[in-house]
């Protein structure tokens, strides 16, 4: 069951997020090795400035485990397991993500990274059935396994929380929007990364 900030973060974002859901799927396309390649590097470079963000955001880890804003190594065993020399990461240009003002912002984009991993989830799903050598090595698009679902809820009792504690509900919703537009931005093909304010 969902929660009540959850539940208002999923109507406010509602056509965003589909849009978000249209942009994974375009970007994956065939589901071919290069179409994930590509998607994995676009998602390490916005993931790794992201985890940054979030371990230098004041108190997010009160809301949020850790483990749920990384995930980065999930992505390099990807992409080495697909044939990028490892050393090879360390060339990726990350996307220009300013740091967090506050927890509420940090949670607002918070939101859009978890839900994507729903979304990565549902698509593996259909990975598995038209291109199952390349869904056996995407260990990112079911980082969660069984347990998506439930760290999802977690989440929501999570912001619930946050608010109770006196994070802004308004602000995260603020926020959101700002993500879910950063991301659109970044998967598209012809448009390099802009420096976004999270705030």
């Amino acid at each position: 069951m969902a929660t009540a900030v959850l539940d208002r973060l999923n109507a406010a974002t509602r056509l965003d997020a589909c849009v978000a859901d249209t942009d994974v799927v375009a970007c994956l396309g065939d589901f071919s090795r290069e179409r994930y390649v590509d998607y994995l590097v676009r998602s390490f470079c916005f993931e790794e400035p992201f985890e940054c963000a979030c371990v230098m955001t004041p108190a997010l880890s009160r809301y949020a485990d850790p483990a749920s804003w990384s995930r980065t190594r999930f992505i390099a065993e990807d992409l080495v397991a697909l044939g990028l020399p490892a050393e090879k990461l360390l060339e990726l240009a990350p996307c220009q993500l300013a740091a967090f003002d506050n927890v509420s912002d940090a949670l607002g984009w918070l939101f859009v990274a978890e839900r994507n991993v729903k979304t990565n989830s549902i698509v593996h799903h259909q990975m598995v059935q038209r291109a199952p050598a390349v869904a056996a090595a995407a260990k990112y698009m079911r980082c969660y396994g069984t347990a998506t679902g439930a760290r999802w809820r977690a989440f929501g009792t999570s912001l619930d929380q946050a608010v109770a504690d006196g994070a802004s509900e308004d602000r995260m919703i603020e926020a959101a929007f700002a993500a879910f537009d950063f991301f659109h931005r970044w998967l598209q093909p012809e448009a390099p990364a802009a420096t976004v304010e999270a705030g």
